[in-house]
This record gives C-alpha cells, structure tokens and sequence, in this order.
C-alpha cells in the first residue's frame, strides 16, 4: 500500500506521516539531525585539549565556539540541521495532532523538538546534583544551555516556541507523553515541493550564532598568536 502522502511508487519505503507511529520516527529523526551537535561530546571539549582544557581552550570554545568538531564537520552538521528543521516546519503546516482528548497541539513536531531538550535539560541537572549519574567530557548545565541559545535565540520563532514548552512542562513526566493515544491528520493535502531546498538554502536554515562565531574565528586564526586551527578549513 502506498503512503498517503505519495503515489509515487519510488516513495513507498518512506515513513507516512499520515500514521501515529510512522511520524513519530520521523519526527524522532529530525530532532537528532536538530540536535547533531547538542549530542556529539566533541562539541564541549577544545578539539587539542587533553584530559583537563587550559585557561586560553577554554578562552577559545567561549569566544569563537572552536571545539572538537573539524570545520567540515561542522559545515555538515549545519546542513544536516537545515534539512531537519525544513521537514520539522513541513509537517507542522501539514498536518494536525490530536491528545487523547481531541484536543489539537499546535505546532506539534517542533514542541516534541524542544520536549527533547527540555528532557536533556533535565537530565543534566540531575546529573550535577548525583555523583551517580555522567554526562559528556566538559558537558554541564551551563555549556549545553549556550548551546541551545545558540541553537533557539530567544528572539526567534523557534526560541519563543522553546520558552513556552519549557515554561508549560511543570514536572519531568510530562516529558515522555503517551502518544499512543495521538491522532493525525492531514492539515491540508501535502505536495511534493516545487524545488528542493537548494543546498545554501538548507546551509542558512541550519545556520547558529556558534556556526557565526565559528566562521570569526576563521577569519582571526582564532585570535592565536603564532598557532593555526588545527583542522580542515
């Protein structure tokens, strides 16, 4: 059977955001690719730093974000997160969620996005009040916060989106909703883009405030005296 949204048979492998369960996989993919550099410990760690960062890594990793990522890595993250945040968007303005109750959740896909990162923020709080629980080498609640302010400013769609989920989640089970009980629907008939998101468009979708300070910091040598970035430019 084909997926609703396609009648193209070369389509028929993909998810069919149509079904529950098929779109939470989807969307569950596009946090991850959201989320790329949020996840990836090389992001919290001065990439020639050894067990402990010196007073001028950690100078650097505040000031131009110059972490354990290459730059073309860092470039293909960015893309990775333009992409996801174009399928985030294409979903919220194509279809409809309904709770258990009927109620309609505006903006769906991206409030299960910043879910995610409250959810992560919740687990680095109790990670820095037990000895018990381990986070990423460097990774505390401070550094993933900046991280995500750069990832959602406050001032964007995105970040006002991300402050009211996170002033709305009142304990951390309402983290995990039971969406078993969720219903879809098509919001309007999906199509098939145009054009597909050329690969600059999906480069400034993806584009953060690190990723600009990033590129500063290219253009300074990183503010080094004598030393190169170790890494491809």
């Amino acid at each position: 059977m084909l997926s609703a949204f396609c009648s193209d048979p070369d389509m028929e492998h993909l998810p069919d955001p149509a079904n529950m369960n098929s779109l939470m996989d989807l969307i569950s993919l596009c946090i991850i690719g959201v989320l790329i550099n949020v996840l990836d410990f090389r992001t919290y760690t001065h990439r020639v730093a050894g067990e402990e960062m010196s007073k001028f890594e950690k100078e650097q990793l505040a000031r131009f974000d110059c972490n354990g990522l290459s730059a073309s890595e860092r470039q293909a993250c960015q893309y990775v997160r333009g992409l996801a945040l174009q399928m985030l968007r294409w979903i919220d303005s194509h279809y409809c969620v309904k709770n258990a109750e009927g109620e309609a959740i505006p903006t769906f896909a991206l409030t299960c996005l910043f879910t995610f990162v409250e959810a992560l923020r919740s687990y680095m709080i109790e990670a820095e009040e037990r000895e018990d629980i381990s986070s990423a080498p460097n990774c505390t609640l401070a550094s993933l916060d900046n991280q995500i302010k750069c990832l959602f400013p406050p001032d964007s769609p995105q970040g006002k989106i991300h402050s009211q989920v996170a002033d709305s989640i009142g304990d951390v089970t309402y983290l995990l909703p039971n969406t078993k009980e969720y219903t879809v629907s098509e919001r309007r008939k999906p199509e098939k883009p145009s054009s597909r998101i050329s690969l600059e468009g999906a480069m400034l979708l993806g584009e953060t405030l690190a990723d600009r300070r990033f590129t500063e910091g290219l253009k300074t040598n990183f503010a080094m005296e004598g030393i190169s970035f170790i890494g491809e430019i």
